[in-house]
């Protein structure tokens, strides 16, 4: 997120009355986040993965920065959406959908979650710029992972979206 920008622009939008919202994996240093959240209706924010390992492994990065944002939002007078990619091999299991979303419930102040099964639209791309893709090859068909996802999140009180459809 180019920060400075993004809170100039949105604090532009705000004083015309348009709505504003930012998607965001949430892997940046809190202050970039701080810098836009006066002039934030909506947050959409990725919850990729809790397990520090896998997290490095698949993006290279720090799931710790990530939980650390979320819980700093709890606090924040913004509208908050979880969105959780569900990708087989990385967090498409019962369990690990169960932890993520233990941590929405109880650690964040989201009320709804997006869950969008993993799909190979953008594999093409990668073959245009020249690099391996690394990620499966075949899209997410598992529907009772889908229905466990939508029943596990409406038990802890959450809504649960799947393919942005309520």
């Amino acid at each position: 997120m180019q920060h400075e920008f993004a809170s100039q622009l949105l604090a532009a939008a705000q004083a015309q009355g348009i709505h504003t919202a930012v998607e965001s994996c949430l892997h940046v240093p809190w202050s970039h986040i701080a810098a836009c959240l006066p002039h934030l209706d909506l947050l959409l924010a990725d919850l990729k993965q809790l397990d520090e390992t896998k997290f490095a492994q698949w993006t290279g990065g720090q799931a710790r920065r990530v939980r650390d944002n979320f819980r700093r939002l709890a606090d924040q007078p913004v509208s908050l959406i979880v969105r959780i990619a569900l990708i087989p091999g990385f967090n498409a299991s019962q369990g690990e959908l169960s932890a993520m979303l233990d941590f929405v419930a109880h650690e964040t102040s989201a009320r709804e979650v997006h869950f969008l099964p993993y799909h190979t639209l953008g594999r093409h791309k990668y073959h245009l710029l020249g690099r391996e893709y690394l990620a499966p090859q075949q899209p997410l068909a598992d529907e009772a992972l889908l229905e466990f996802a939508q029943e596990a999140a409406r038990e802890r009180g959450l809504t649960p979206v799947l393919r942005g459809q309520a």
